[in-house]
């Protein structure tokens, strides 16, 4: 017998009947973990906690069983490279450090997943619902299309804006790309991130990965952050390994519990990969010493001379929540022209949020309202 019920997968028989099952699941197993019996399995899609016949694991013994596997699964199939906080000279247009960044006034910020489905008019809706991360809860209707796409990088070209910024993974754990690390994405057949990152190389849009480190639906989030950090570090090889050039890497959702230690690790890390990469993380603060640009959410800076002499950016929603809020909360593409001359005066680049429909295509009003801009 199995069944997967929420997060929790129950399975009893012999062994082929647990093979099939993790396979299916996209599952790992571990057999004989301290006093758990040689029963217990441990899988990478779960959140909580796993029952297996008669046997359970506790947190600590699920952690260490979910790192383990995690190590073996990124040694077998990701590459290794030694973490440098060397930078390259050049990047790969040719222009030094963030010059490109400080003149590039206007990004688009795109809100997708299955948080898209929901299509509430606020944001409380995504934030603070307590099943956000679990499978069972995806939203109904989230219809991930590749071909949609290349609307996005479309769209942006339209506004004017000169690169993208994408949620391949927001704060309920969901990858836009095939991950090898977890069941919670799009799977093989829908990757939307190497259809995106071809479109962009083909109209010159760079393409920037906003990842979120607060992860409602990876078990070792909560159970420990040193675990927890194999896995980012595996989903982060697999972003800047298999899609070709990245303009930077975004991270939101981090807090005092993950440290800064880890995330200049991730710095480290995101420099090694793509020397030319930028990188900065959302966490309402000065910048750290590797960050490369610094980010306001809703706010604009009171001074115009930044005092860290970092490039800035400010988020800001042209609706009334970051991801699609159906009808009732429109994409307002005309406040652009106001919204661009506050972060001039700023000296600051302006990234705009565009959320897509469920399934990843634009409503025709934000559609109409882009070829206006675009004349």
């Amino acid at each position: 017998m199995q069944v997967l019920v929420s997060n929790v997968l129950l399975v009893a028989g012999g062994a082929a009947l647990v093979a099939a099952a993790l396979r299916r699941h996209r599952l790992g197993a571990i057999v004989g973990i301290g006093c758990v019996s040689a029963a217990a399995l441990v899988f990478a899609h779960a959140k909580v906690s796993v029952a297996v016949a008669d046997a359970t694991l506790g947190p600590t013994e699920l952690a260490h069983a979910r790192r383990a596997y995690l190590e073996r699964t990124i040694a077998r199939s990701l590459p290794r490279q030694r973490l440098s906080t060397r930078r390259l000279i050049l990047n790969h247009t040719g222009e030094a450090g963030s010059g490109w960044f400080r003149r590039a006034h206007l990004g688009l910020f795109v809100h997708y997943g299955p948080t898209s489905a929901f299509a509430t008019p606020t944001d409380r809706r995504w934030w603070h619902a307590l099943d956000q991360g679990r499978s069972d809860a995806a939203g109904r209707g989230f219809e991930p299309d590749p071909e949609a796409v290349t609307s996005w990088v479309r769209l942006a070209k339209q506004i004017g804006a000169s690169y993208i910024t994408v949620t391949v993974k927001h704060h309920d754990g969901f990858g836009l790309w095939d991950s090898r690390l977890t069941g919670w994405d799009v799977g093989r057949q829908a990757d939307l991130l190497a259809p995106l990152a071809r479109e962009c190389r083909r109209r010159h849009i760079r393409l920037f990965l906003y990842y979120s480190l607060l992860d409602r639906h990876e078990p070792t989030y909560a159970l420990d952050k040193d675990a927890y950090l194999v896995f980012v570090e595996g989903q982060l090889r697999e972003l800047l390994t298999q899609y070709g050039p990245v303009a930077g890497v975004w991270f939101d959702g981090w807090n005092r519990d993950f440290g800064v230690g880890r995330l200049e690790r991730l710095y480290a890390l995101v420099h090694t990969l793509q020397p030319w990469a930028l990188v900065a993380t959302n966490h309402h603060r000065r910048p750290l010493p590797h960050e490369d640009f610094r980010i306001f959410e809703n706010r604009f800076p009171r001074n115009r001379v930044e005092p860290t002499g970092v490039p800035r950016e400010v988020a800001v929603k042209l609706g009334a929540t970051w991801f699609w809020g159906g009808a009732k909360a429109p994409t307002q593409i005309d406040r652009l022209p106001a919204l661009l001359r506050r972060a001039e005066r700023a000296r600051a680049n302006l990234l705009a949020d565009v959320p897509p429909r469920p399934d990843g295509t634009f409503p025709p009003s934000v559609l109409a309202a882009a070829r206006r801009r675009a004349g």
